[in-house]
């Protein structure tokens, strides 16, 4: 139930970021994403994610494109979708293209849906990241182009980061963007207690990102995590 509630309010949201997002000629596209939005994410046949900066400082970032089949990615299709009010310049330092491996595929959709649940007002105050996305499911396919503040920007590159990180390329590709958008100096979720779960991975599960040992229990929390025993309480075996 949840997860169809989250995906109804998705194709709400979306069906709304369509209409400044919408090129002539592109209205059968949007009309086959409204419907891919209410898909199982195991339906996705192909998936290709560009993060482009376009904040007010002038910054030498390329942009970056993660794709299910990164042959057949199509730079002049995505950047039709651009907003004419906001400055793409940076993207014109040139594009990274990296493929993402097959299982990372659906993760890549839930990142970007988790993202987008941020309110019904899609144009920030200050545009920090450009998000274009073009997607096809059996359906049909479908694009669009929303603007992300700062902010937000973090959350869905810290999101992206947690599907791709035991993916080499993908992973160095999205830390080298979290440096050059002065977001961090290391990696955008670290691990900083080391015991196998990310920050972010403990925040949601209420867990201590300070102490690989929430519980006391002599077991790290990943171990538990993965045990499918509870890291907050010492007595689950």
């Amino acid at each position: 139930m949840e997860r169809s509630l989250r995906w109804a309010f998705v194709a709400a949201l979306l069906t709304a970021l369509f209409l400044f997002a919408a090129l002539p000629g592109q209205a059968q596209q949007l009309a086959a994403f409204s419907t891919f939005v209410r898909l199982a994410s195991e339906e996705l046949e192909e998936i290709q994610l560009k993060l482009t900066y376009i904040g007010s400082r002038s910054k030498p970032v390329a942009s970056l494109v993660l794709a299910s089949d990164s042959e057949s990615v199509d730079l002049a299709r995505l950047d039709a979708l651009r907003n004419p009010d906001l400055d793409y310049g940076c993207d014109e330092f040139s594009t990274e293209i990296c493929g993402v491996r097959a299982q990372d595929v659906a993760g890549l959709l839930e990142a970007l849906a988790n993202a987008l649940q941020i309110g019904p007002d899609r144009m920030p105050g200050d545009p920090f990241l450009s998000v274009t996305a073009f997607l096809v499911t059996p359906a049909g396919s479908g694009a669009f182009d929303i603007a992300l503040g700062r902010d937000e920007a973090i959350g869905l590159v810290e999101e992206l980061w947690l599907v791709v990180q035991d993916d080499a390329l993908c992973s160095d590709a999205l830390a080298s963007r979290w440096r050059a958008l002065g977001f961090g100096i290391g990696l955008p979720n670290p691990d900083t207690d080391g015991d196998g779960l990310s920050d972010a991975e403990e925040a949601r599960l209420n867990t201590d990102p300070n102490d690989a040992d929430t519980d006391g229990d002599g077991r790290p929390d990943g171990e538990e995590i993965e045990a499918g025993t509870d890291p907050l309480n010492p007595l689950s075996q």
